[in-house]
């Protein structure tokens, strides 16, 4: 289970990192939350996979965490 959340934790950070590093803080953990939904949409489309609420809040933690990192060696150097 820590296993599954540290993933989405991870999949946030890189996504939330990368769009930050283009688009800015904002945009960076939009789109993290916008892939977290998505995944969820998806695990709810196709079963035996069930939508898990923390399994989107840590992609959302991810691409804050990910978008700070980035926002904060961007802005603050």
């Amino acid at each position: 289970m820590y296993n599954d959340k540290l993933k989405h934790l991870v999949a946030g950070l890189v996504i939330g990192a990368a769009t930050c590093s283009i688009f800015g803080f904002y945009a960076g953990v939009g789109v993290a939350a916008l892939a977290g939904a998505a995944k969820e949409a998806w695990d709810h489309q196709n079963p035996p996979h069930v939508v898990d609420l923390f399994d989107f809040l840590a992609t959302v933690a991810g691409g804050i965490i990910g978008s700070l990192a980035v926002y904060g060696v961007t802005k603050w150097h």
